[in-house]
């Protein structure tokens, strides 16, 4: 809404009107949205208090801080070995299919060797290839 008239000057009416419009919460957008949900944004949705306060910073020498960095330590050393186990699996996976892949190629070029000879056999002796058999070889060459 454009005022065109001085505040001062304004009717209890459009008084009411700009108040109503800038009590009225502001439309949350799908990026604010999905910047909340997903725990990257940085500001808290329209009408949401902030949290307050940070966490406490710890003494380097305090036994709780100690604490904390062993555990994390022992969390990241958990996670990092994890990582290492799941990566050689997928390594070990791949292998195993690059081998089945060479195997069926190899066993696709013996069985078309062998159609090839099949086939010079038949028009060798003179024989004609069924129809079936015809459209068959036309089909997967």
């Amino acid at each position: 809404m454009t005022l065109e008239v001085p505040l001062d000057e304004l009717t209890a009416e459009q008084a009411e009107s700009l108040i109503g419009t800038a009590q009225a919460k502001p439309e949350t957008s799908s990026s604010e949205l999905q910047a909340h949900y997903s725990g990257r944004g940085r500001r808290p949705l329209p009408g949401k208090a902030p949290r307050k306060g940070r966490k406490r910073a710890l003494d380097k020498e305090s036994e709780e801080y100690k604490q904390r960095r062993e555990r994390n330590n022992v969390a990241v050393r958990k996670s990092r070995d994890k990582a290492k186990i799941k990566h050689k699996e997928t390594e070990q996976r791949v292998q195993e299919l690059t081998d089945e892949n060479d195997r069926l190629n190899k066993k696709c070029d013996l069985l078309t060797k062998e159609l090839n000879v099949l086939k010079g056999l038949f028009s060798n002796i003179g024989a004609s290839l069924p129809p079936e058999f015809k459209a068959f070889v036309a089909k997967h060459q």
